[in-house]
């Protein structure tokens, strides 16, 4: 949730004065601020400032009702209490408390904004709220609570507080909102991280070794394993089969090639295996494995080959490629009337231009998978 301007602010404040949810009295040190609903009277301070900016931003921008809202929330800590700025009931009838909220001067250093974190998580220790949010106005911090089958309070950083959900604070709503900003956060903590370095020339190094890959392939298919599929069988010359069939090799063997030179860099965490020299520990461990980790380069490559494979089959399965060859209304392009049309010395264009399709989307698609193998090596840390 970004920091409000000045000017925000300000019409903030005088929808808050016009919808009568806060009022002001007296002047000067005098100054107070009076929340109508909860029929509270509280010194205007540089830290009620920031507790009516973000009341009004409950009930205004997150509508959260009015009622639902107290200040000074006394929370039993020992032998005496403390008091939460704000806390959110979880309905109009128990005082189940659904979210700790804490303010802090605007000027707080950033050592007190995180005693501030800290203050109110041992609030919530005792209220058990579902979340909590610390502002200054200019910083935020936002948790999302849950207890162990230890006991334990564990708090998860998000980017924001849910906004209020008629159905229930277990709504979808509510559920589809922590599942988004749980993706979210993995994508900024472990992901962006990877691609910022030096993407483009990883990715200018893969399309580089890719195009030479299937440069090669394509030659040898065209000059050695068609020709012998032609003089061996008969199924294209029936019609059984067309050169479409004959394609994936090349995007496959590929893909494989690839995997199989940035290897450490696609499984990082295959690394710690290697400096395992027990024979024994290392099948223990295979044997855990799910059949995915397990086959993992193999499945890996695969995927890495089906944005070639897709396309191939989009772009180049319909007659307007090549009309002036042959008059099928599909398949055209693998047809056998292409192949006999082709000059003997480009005899590989028939697979090496699909491939060109999406080799592109093949390095990319490489280097996003490496990134997620490598933000779950951290995690996992």
């Amino acid at each position: 949730m970004k920091e409000l301007t000045a000017g925000e602010r300000r019409a903030l404040i005088a929808q808050g004065l016009k919808e009568r949810l806060i009022r002001f009295e007296g002047v000067g040190s005098e100054k107070v601020v009076h929340y109508l609903h909860q029929n509270r009277r509280f010194p205007f301070t540089p830290e009620e400032e920031v507790r009516v900016e973000m009341y009004l931003r409950l009930v205004i921008n997150m509508k959260y009702p009015p009622l639902r809202i107290v200040f000074e929330y006394d929370v039993k800590m020992g032998s005496s209490y403390r008091y939460v700025d704000i806390a959110i009931l979880a309905d109009d009838v128990s005082r189940k408390v659904f979210m700790v909220v804490e303010c802090k001067r605007a000027d707080a250093s950033k050592k007190v904004f995180q005693e501030a974190v800290k203050q109110a998580q041992s609030y919530d220790r005792q209220l058990v709220a579902k979340y909590i949010w610390v502002s200054s106005g200019k910083r935020n911090a936002y948790f999302h609570s849950t207890t162990s089958r230890s006991g334990e309070r564990n708090y998860f950083d998000i980017d924001s507080v849910p906004p209020y959900s008629r159905s229930g604070w277990n709504s979808i709503k509510e559920k589809a909102f922590l599942v988004r900003h749980g993706f979210k956060k993995f994508y900024l903590r472990y992901v962006r991280p990877q691609l910022k370095s030096d993407w483009l020339l990883k990715v200018a190094l893969i399309t580089g070794l890719l195009l030479v890959t299937a440069f090669m392939l394509s030659w040898v298919h065209a000059k050695v394993i068609t020709p012998a599929i032609l003089q061996h069988t008969r199924w294209i010359q029936h019609g059984k089969w067309h050169f479409g069939h004959l394609y994936p090799i090349v995007p496959i063997i590929m893909s494989f090639t690839v995997s199989s030179v940035f290897y450490k860099q696609l499984f990082p965490q295959d690394t710690k295996y290697q400096s395992v020299k027990n024979t024994k520990r290392k099948r223990k461990r295979r044997h855990k494995e799910s059949i995915f980790l397990r086959y993992r380069f193999f499945f890996v490559s695969l995927l890495i080959a089906l944005p070639s494979l897709i396309l191939s089959e989009l772009i180049f399965d319909y007659e307007s490629y090549c009309q002036s060859c042959c008059t099928t209304s599909r398949h055209c392009w693998w047809s056998l009337r292409h192949y006999q049309y082709l000059d003997e010395s480009w005899k590989l264009k028939l697979y090496f231009v699909p491939t060109l399709a999406g080799i592109p989307l093949q390095a990319v698609f490489f280097l996003v998978l490496s990134s997620i193998f490598e933000a779950f090596r951290r995690l996992n840390q």
